[in-house]
């Protein structure tokens, strides 16, 4: 890196921290008053500033997209308006040479995001929306409740609930069956009622039948109370307490979704969910890319109407990601082409700018 990439990169970088602390700081004070009657009227001073606190990384996800547009268009357009750019060019370098430096810092950025969104994310999350809930998503909203329960243990097994009770980890009339290597029977109980107890369940009031490799069966002891180890059959793993994506990690997401399938319910909003956590911080680089392609392109001329395009297509790009995550939650498009398509599209609007801007 060359005293001019520092000095272009020095730029960028003021502007888009000023940018991003001007943005936050209005999304709060708005959020604040707009909230100040409704949901901060019976609130202590400590939580108010617990929300907010924890509110940063969320508000910060959310406005980095409009700051590095801001910031890309506003230090290349200072730079053609002091023909800077022209002296560049008259250099030899290329422009996107010139532009290099941006986008690697904008890469750089998106890729913490990457961790921020999985690391620190969902545990600001989870505690801001605890302070103040949101309104339910029927899309996420998952009855503690089952009546009817079953879900595949391990490779062989299923455990079975008449009535499950999440928030008391028991369940009613329950049925424990495991094949062997074969597939034939080789276990099964039968119990009044289970309950998770120090890691086991523990099943009451039943019966258990042993059987031998040809099917037939063994034993049948009746019991008051039996301890017996579950493979992926943890409460947690039945039915979990965190309800919403964005407090929860891509891992956790995907063992979710392993539940969900175990339990035979709908699956569509959550692979969705997931693959977008993994696209979502990207839109930043791609928005660096159409920001810089399209001040360069007008150059001197037109810096108003190139703010207002940019400004637009930053809201189209928005528009189009929570649509295509729309259509995977609906299952019309599956997790990959809701996260990835929009990005694809914009990168390759991106593309067409940068090689206009490099003839003219």
């Amino acid at each position: 890196m060359n005293r001019l990439d520092r000095y272009l990169l020095g730029r960028f970088l003021t502007i888009l921290v000023g940018c991003l602390v001007a943005i936050a700081v209005v999304f709060v004070a708005v959020d604040y008053v707009g909230a100040y009657r409704t949901a901060w009227s019976e609130r202590s001073m400590a939580d108010i500033r617990s929300y907010y606190l924890n509110s940063i990384p969320y508000i910060l996800s959310l406005v980095s997209p409009i700051a590095v547009l801001l910031a890309s268009m506003f230090t290349v357009a200072g730079f053609a308006r002091r023909l800077e750019l022209a002296a560049m060019f008259g250099a030899g370098r290329p422009l996107w040479r010139v532009l290099l430096p941006i986008w690697v810092a904008c890469i750089a950025y998106s890729g913490a995001w990457v961790w921020i969104s999985d690391e620190i994310l969902p545990r600001s999350n989870h505690e801001r929306l605890r302070i103040r809930p949101p309104k339910k998503n029927v899309a996420f909203t998952e009855s503690p409740y089952r009546m009817d329960f079953a879900v595949k243990t391990g490779n062989d097994g299923i455990l079975f609930f008449r009535d499950y009770s999440g928030p008391t980890s028991s369940g009613t009339q329950t049925v424990f069956s495991r094949n062997a290597r074969s597939g034939k029977l080789a276990e099964r109980i039968d119990a009044r009622s289970a309950h998770w107890s120090d890691s086991v369940w523990l099943f009451r009031q039943g019966i258990r039948r042993v059987f031998d490799t040809s099917g037939r069966m063994e034993s049948c002891t009746a019991f008051d109370s039996i301890r017996v180890k579950i493979p992926d059959a943890k409460p947690q793993d039945l039915i979990t307490k965190k309800q919403y994506p964005d407090e929860m990690t891509y891992a956790e997401i995907q063992e979710k979704i392993s539940a969900l399938r175990k339990a035979g319910e709908p699956v569509n909003a959550w692979e969705a969910e997931a693959e977008f956590k993994r696209s979502g911080p990207w839109v930043t680089a791609i928005v660096s890319l159409l920001g810089t392609a399209l001040a360069a392109l007008v150059g001197r001329r037109g810096q108003a109407l190139a703010f207002g395009v940019g400004i637009f297509l930053a809201f189209c790009f928005y528009v189009s990601v929570r649509a295509g995550l729309a259509l995977g939650h609906a299952g019309q498009l599956d997790a990959l082409q809701s996260a990835w398509a929009p990005h694809v599209f914009f990168f390759l609007l991106g593309s067409v700018f940068l090689w206009r801007a490099s003839r003219t």
